[in-house]
């Protein structure tokens, strides 16, 4: 096995083997309010080893880490087979730049640091064959916005929007950086079709299973696969106790801050700084 780096532009792929073929992208972010989409994509990648990571100066990460379990960097990519054979790759989306709603104006601030990687990245995988791109997430923003103007879609619906599409519905739909970025860069670069996919959503849960499962549906027939309820029920119950245990994590985490923030100290450790 040898660890392989294939640079493009602003981003560098590192990987165990050289990159496959790839035949299709399916983009989703592993932090969404509701975690809808991520629900989704790990009914097809499960909890394994990501088999290629993407980093760039860009992407903004964690300085700290700690073991035992060192906490993984990067953009992930995982690489699937449907039932027909054509090799897809899974994207997993683990930072994006912090963005404002309101003003509209202040989200102009992070496009330095989006586009030049969401453009690299789509280029990358489409020199990889790549030629269809469909991104999924959920309506959760809808919720901070005018409901007579954007409506609250229910957990188990589905809405499509195809860049190049003459047929799409004039439903309003509000998209929040990343979801509309990818699949327009692809349509922009190309690709033959290039797609949201886009539930509603439950606002009250912080895992919508509800949401989740619809998107899991409509991934398991684009994927050709039979998606048991109970195997899906399995994921949430995991997902649950990881997102209650990172809130005692948290809580507890900003308890020492604050105790930390409130000793006296005329000047940072020098270790701090290396």
């Amino acid at each position: 096995m040898k660890n392989m780096r294939t640079k493009h532009d602003t981003i560098d792929i590192y990987s165990d083997e050289q990159l496959p073929t790839i035949d299709e992208v399916v983009v989703f972010t592993e932090n969404e309010y509701g975690m809808a989409s991520l629900l989704a994509g790990t009914t097809i990648i499960g909890d394994r080893e990501p088999d290629a990571t993407v980093m760039s100066h860009l992407l903004s990460e964690m300085a700290f880490n700690a073991a035992p379990k060192m906490a993984r960097v990067g953009w992930e990519i995982y690489f699937e087979k449907n039932t027909g054979g054509q090799n897809i790759a899974f994207v997993m989306l683990t930072n994006w730049p912090n963005v404002q709603l309101f003003p509209p104006e202040s989200s102009k601030a992070t496009w330095i640091y989006t586009y030049p990687t969401v453009r690299d990245l789509v280029g990358a995988l489409q020199n990889q064959g790549a030629k269809k791109l469909l991104f999924m997430s959920s309506s959760t923003i809808h919720e901070a916005l005018d409901p007579d103007v954007f409506a609250l879609l229910s957990p188990s619906t589905i809405k499509n929007y195809v860049y190049g599409s003459e047929s799409n519905d004039d439903d309003n739909l509000f998209f929040a950086p990343p979801t509309w970025l990818f699949p327009y860069l692809a349509h922009l670069s190309g690709y033959d079709h290039a797609e949201i996919i886009m539930s509603g959503c439950d606002d009250d849960k912080k895992v919508d299973d509800e949401a989740g499962w619809t998107l899991a549906k409509y991934l398991s027939r684009h994927m050709g696969n039979k998606l048991l309820k109970r195997d899906y029920n399995k994921i949430v119950k995991d997902f649950t106790k990881l997102v209650d245990k990172h809130e005692k994590l948290h809580a507890e985490l900003a308890d020492n801050m604050k105790a930390v923030s409130q000793a006296k100290s005329e000047s940072p450790s020098e270790h701090m700084w290396g």
